[in-house]
């Protein structure tokens, strides 16, 4: 579990990553922070894939970062007719966070 100031410096860098890309054409996927949030998700899964899921609730841009940390294998199926679809990957991760004791 995350002591208080690693969960403070994970939401300082969640703020400043959607600082950044604010008015930006560009996802982010290849943000300094956003790659930094994977670094610490696959050194830490089982401290930040909680917070990232609980992100995912109002943002699905962390499904990106959530599948570098899980990997191919352990990531949810998105049916290729959802390729894009906001609403049901958000969906699919979550039901895929609960399943696996994440939420």
């Amino acid at each position: 579990m995350l002591n208080a100031k690693d969960k403070e410096t994970f939401d300082l860098i969640v703020k400043c990553f959607y600082n950044d890309i604010m008015f930006s054409a560009d996802m982010g996927w290849s943000h300094p922070y956003y790659k930094v949030v994977i670094g610490w998700g696959i050194s830490r899964p089982s401290d930040i894939i909680p917070l990232l899921l609980q992100q995912m609730e109002v943002d699905w841009i962390w499904c990106g970062a959530l599948h570098e940390i899980v990997g191919e294998k352990e990531s949810p199926h998105i049916p290729e007719e959802y390729a894009g679809m906001a609403d049901h990957i958000s969906k699919a991760w979550l039901a895929w966070g609960k399943a696996n004791g994440y939420l």
